[in-house]
Formats: C-alpha cells, structure tokens, sequence
C-alpha cells in the first residue's frame, strides 16, 4: 500500500518566477517549483498524475506517470496551475501493434511516449505524488524489478523503451554497462524482495489532447 502525506491541500508556487506575453494567454508566469499536500514538485521531477476518468483516480494502478518539464501559470480563472508533463504510458496505453512487440507484459513497465501531436499540457493540480522510473537496458532482468515496486514508500517503475509514434525504441543500448543507467535518481539496481500489489490497467488520456497550449 503506497503511504501519501495528509496535509494542507492548497496549491503553493515556490520559488522566483519569469513573467512572459504572448497573444493567446497574454501574460504567462513561469515557476520552477510548486507546493500541494504537503509536497514539493519541481521541474525534473518523475511524478503520478491523476485520472479523473477512473473509479479510483489515485490508484497507483491507474493513474498516470510523467516528468515535469515546465511550470506556469495563465491569467486566465479556471485550471490556471499548469505543468507540461513527458509522458510515461503503460503498455496497455500503446497502439496494438506496438503492445504486440513486447514479448511479455510487466506490471511495473513504463515506456517513454514521444507521439508527435501528443497533448503534454496538463492542470498542476492533477500532480498528486512522485513516483520513480528506471531506465534499464532491453535485456535486463526485470522479474527483478517486479519484485520491488516501491522505493521508501514511492511507487517505481520501469522503462526500457521509448515510443515515437511508430516504432518502439531502446532507451538503453544493451552494450552500456549499470554506471551509464543513471538518470534523475534512478540507477540500476538490486531491490530486495516483497510482494506488489495486483495492477489494472486503463489506457484513457483523451482528456488531455483539449489542454491549453502555450
């Protein structure tokens, strides 16, 4: 069971802050870091995003997993908190003929989604805790990985592909050795064993594609 910190729930931008204009959002202020439930979030950071089109929108099952790249705010009174998120879909997210490229499915795998066209706009207040992805190589063993599904309580995934659309693609050569695999925190290593939870899977990010642009 994943713990999340009960707190004040009011949303917090931290940090200095860049003021920009342009023609459709007039006046938009750039941040680099925000505060909501207790928790701070700043660009870079792996994180789970809400899905409001699921029973339980929290669930680590079905929630969705992205990195921060970009923080704002629009003067504009509803949704004005936004974040632009990298995409991290789940297996079952993916077009069929990519899912059938994938020789077995693995709960905790993620793929790094780069579909051109592919809204990354999203309401901050989605963002409702961090989580961690692990870059690993194709042939890395990752029933080992399965075995640890979390790391001090934050859920962790995997990701040893990237999609760009049309084909999938290896984030990590197989020739590169365990120091190369490091990125935001998230090194290749052992876990030690205990048992994760039962995931279900839901593929909906429509929701998403209406989001204002910048």
């Amino acid at each position: 069971m994943v713990g999340f910190v009960e707190c004040d729930e009011k949303f917090h931008w931290e940090g200095p802050k860049r003021v920009s204009y342009n023609r459709k959002h007039h006046c938009v202020i750039f941040y680099n870091a925000f505060s909501l439930d207790g928790v701070c979030y700043e660009v870079g950071d792996l994180v789970l995003v809400r899905n409001d089109d699921s029973i339980d929108p929290e669930d680590v099952s079905n929630c969705y997993v992205g990195k921060i790249k970009e923080l704002f705010e629009l003067d504009k009174p509803l949704e004005p908190h936004r974040a632009k998120i990298q995409w991290f879909s789940r297996l079952s997210e993916l077009p069929v003929f990519a899912q059938k490229k994938i020789d077995r499915f693995h709960e905790w795998e993620v793929f790094e989604d780069n579909r051109p066209n592919w809204s990354d706009d999203i309401d901050a207040d989605t963002i409702f805790n961090k989580c961690v992805v692990k870059f690993l190589p194709v042939d890395a063993n990752c029933e080992l990985f399965e075995e640890c599904s979390e790391e001090d309580g934050i859920p962790t995934f995997f990701c040893r592909y990237k999609f760009s659309g049309v084909k999938l693609i290896p984030v990590i050569k197989c020739d590169q050795d365990s120091s190369s695999l490091q990125n935001s925190h998230t090194p290749y290593e052992n876990c030690s064993k205990h048992t994760t939870p039962k995931r279900t899977r839901t593929s909906m990010r429509e929701k998403f594609r209406g989001a204002a642009q910048l």
